[in-house]
């Protein structure tokens, strides 16, 4: 008995060292207070509220890292295809306009359709369909030795039988405007 505190049964207190397991997860914290009190023989009536407080604490930042780990972290932003176009350099006048430049085009080419824009992929022999708004984003995505001749595309227009010619007007109409936007220069080949 130390300081007024008795260690039998006289609050119901068990003398069964069940206790002693909270002193000594206090003492593994490194809580110098509570290994003098259990030297002392006074951890069960002391322990209790040096426990509380560190699994208070345990609980406070086992629930922030819970809250951490279920935020949700910014997406990266996929990189602006305009942006990633103008790192090709500008279109080469002096290659792609001479007689016969056509048939044998190395740079993109694209088909204008009714149902959107295809992308060719020469090596493939393969016709990717797109939407008008996401011919950019192929574009930009193609390698730097898609564009031997710079910053320039090869497109086919022209009605085919069985196509609606409003259909193909304003996907001419709109894909002009996204090349010319992104500084794409365009060869028009009628077919």
């Amino acid at each position: 008995m130390a300081g007024g505190l008795s260690l039998g049964r006289q609050n119901g207190c068990a003398d069964d060292g069940s206790l002693k397991w909270f002193g000594e997860l206090i003492a593994r914290r490194g809580t110098l207070r509570t290994r003098i009190l259990e030297r002392e023989g006074l951890v069960r009536k002391i322990a209790l509220r040096p426990t509380l407080t560190v699994l208070k604490f345990t609980g406070a930042a086992f629930l922030g890292l819970l809250l951490a780990g279920c935020s949700t972290k910014p997406e990266a932003q996929a990189p602006d295809p305009t942006k990633e176009l103008q790192k090709i350099p500008a279109a080469d006048t002096t290659k792609y306009q001479k007689p016969g430049a056509v048939k044998t085009w190395t740079n993109p080419y694209l088909v204008l359709r009714q149902d959107g824009v295809g992308l060719l992929d020469a090596a493939d022999n393969m016709e990717k369909i797109l939407k008008p708004d996401q011919v950019l984003g192929s574009l930009s995505q193609l390698p730097p030795s898609a564009w031997p001749d710079g910053r320039v595309v090869l497109v086919e227009d022209g009605p085919r039988p069985g196509s609606d010619k409003n259909a193909l007007q304003k996907n001419k109409g709109v894909l002009q405007g996204i090349l010319e936007q992104a500084h794409v220069a365009v060869v028009w080949l009628p077919s």
